[in-house]
């Protein structure tokens, strides 16, 4: 039920996305317990959702954390909770690239 209703407003947001002439990203930011714990709940199963919905996967994993040998330094004292101040910095950055 929880992906169907993902992908019902996904298709919404696509479709509105469409009639005001933009393009429609999808952002996946990785949470702290990836890379502490190793959980990847629902990844797999949304990057496909938004593949198979033709719309852009800007993956933060790929571009960012995976290319790091510690992706706990972007977020505050390796800690769970929001990213710090170089992680925003970077994802910023990347999103901007990636939508220019």
């Amino acid at each position: 039920k929880i992906q169907s209703e993902f992908i019902e407003i996904i298709k919404s947001a696509k479709k509105i996305t469409e009639l005001n002439n933009s393009e429609f990203y999808f952002v996946y930011l990785p949470s702290y317990n990836r890379y502490k714990y190793n959980q990847l709940t629902g990844y797999e199963a949304v990057k496909k959702i938004i593949q198979d919905l033709n719309i852009t996967f800007i993956d933060l994993d790929v571009e960012l954390f995976s290319k790091e040998k510690n992706p706990l330094i972007y977020f505050p004292f390796g800690t769970s909770s929001h990213y710090n101040i170089d992680g925003y910095e970077k994802i910023s950055e990347i999103i901007y690239n990636k939508t220019q």
